[in-house]
Formats: structure tokens, C-alpha cells, sequence
């Protein structure tokens, strides 16, 4: 009896018609979709009729120096970068031209970027980019200021001003605290100089005026000089 119903079992089943199981098709992506649907670093190349390439830039929070690194290695266009970019860049661009993605890009992270004679753009900061261009022998007035990032502002003035005593140096101005809105609508002026003690919130700022080509030198040696502090690691186990 048992082995009579296996074998109706096996005649009903063969009787049944085979289905096979198919996988819905998926269409292709464009090569420059797919570039940017997968790469890590949301830049991409658009397809375009034209001779001059487009591209797709999709950031947010984008190391400013790293972005522009991948897109010179996508555009294969030399950019060079001047001075401190310490910033990040947040942007949506669509069918732009180099120039057009370059400029966009500069512009949110608050720097400039300047065409060479030789075709080359600098991108950097407005005072790097004048202190880059400015030539032994220009003797154009400016004004320009430097950030110092590791050492103290007063001191690095004080070394310029004997270094180059026919260069005006001065420290820029001190910080200020913002003004704090209280919540029964009540304005708190909380604003006031810091004072000396204070080491974390002084100027950091460097003030000079002169030639340029002076300027430029002690731009260079203020560089030179603002380099972080050699520190030691030491590893202990209790």
C-alpha cells in the first residue's frame, strides 16, 4: 500500500509541466551612472555629445584638499594647491565643465583659485595665492595676515620685526565671546575681550604691511618657523 502511493505520487508529479524560475532582467547603467552610483569618492564623469568634458560632483562634508586631489586624478588636469586648505566642502553639481566644477568647489570651501600663464590653476587661500605670485622684484604695498597654527602669535611677530625692521608687524586682534540671547527675550551681552591668560582663545593672527617681495620673505620664514612641536610618545602598563 505504501509503495502504491509513492508511485501515484511520482505519476502525478511527472504529469505536471516544468516552470522555470527567471530572474528579472536589470537594465545597464551608463558608464558615468554607474561610476557614480559605486565610487566611494561621489565624483564622476558625465557622458556628453560635446568635445569638453562634464562632470557629476555629489559631497558632503568633503575634505576640501582630498576632493580636489580626486578630481585632478579624474579630469587628469593639474591643480595645484597653495598654502593651508583645512576645509570641508559640501556640494551638488550636475553637467559642469572643469573650470565650472573647480570654481564651485572653491567657492564653498571659501578659497580662490587662480588660472598661470601656463594653464595651471593655484587654489588656496587669498593670501598664500598673493604671496605665490609676488616676484623678487615687485614692490607693490599689501597688507596681508598670517594664521599661525603652532606657535604663538606675539613671539613670531616680535622675530619678524627684527628680522625685517623696514616691515610694519603687528598681532592681530583678540577673539571675542558672542552675545548669548536669554530665553524671556532678554539680550545678555556676554561680549568681551579675552584676556591674556587665556592662552587657547588669543590671537593667533600676524598682521603685515610692505613690499611684497618683503612680505614674501617673511611669509616664507614665518612658515618656516610655525612647525608643530616634536612630541614623544610613551607607553606604560600598570
Amino acid at each position: 500500500m505504501k509503495v502504491h502511493r509513492t508511485g501515484a505520487a511520482l505519476r502525478m508529479l511527472l504529469a505536471c509541466p516544468l516552470v522555470w524560475a527567471q530572474a528579472p532582467s536589470v537594465p545597464l547603467l551608463p558608464p558615468a551612472a554607474a561610476t557614480l552610483a559605486t565610487a566611494e569618492s561621489g565624483l564622476a564623469q558625465e557622458p556628453t555629445s560635446t568635445a569638453e568634458p562634464r562632470f557629476r560632483i555629489s559631497v558632503k562634508q568633503r575634505d576640501t584638499s582630498s576632493l580636489l586631489q580626486k578630481f585632478m586624478a579624474l579630469s587628469g588636469r593639474k591643480i595645484r594647491m597653495v598654502g593651508y586648505l583645512h576645509a570641508s566642502s559640501t556640494l551638488e553639481l550636475r553637467n559642469a565643465t572643469f573650470e565650472e566644477a573647480l570654481h564651485a568647489i572653491c567657492l564653498n570651501a571659501g578659497v580662490k583659485c587662480v588660472k598661470g600663464a601656463d594653464g595651471v590653476f593655484a587654489v588656496g587661500p587669498d593670501s598664500d595665492l598673493t604671496m605665490d605670485a609676488a616676484g623678487p622684484n615687485d614692490t607693490t604695498e599689501v597688507d596681508v595676515a598670517y594664521r599661525c597654527r603652532n606657535l604663538n602669535a606675539e613671539s613670531v611677530a616680535n622675530v619678524l620685526s627684527r628680522t625685517f625692521p623696514k616691515l610694519k608687524v603687528i598681532t592681530g586682534p583678540l577673539f571675542l565671546s558672542p552675545t548669548i540671547e536669554s530665553g524671556n527675550s532678554i539680550t545678555i551681552d556676554a561680549s568681551k575681550a579675552l584676556g591674556a591668560t587665556d592662552v587657547a582663545f588669543k590671537t593667533h593672527d600676524i598682521l603685515l604691511s610692505g613690499p611684497v617681495n618683503l612680505v614674501k620673505r617673511a611669509w616664507i620664514l614665518a612658515k618656516k618657523l610655525d612647525r608643530p612641536r616634536r612630541q614623544v610618545r610613551i607607553n606604560a602598563r600598570l
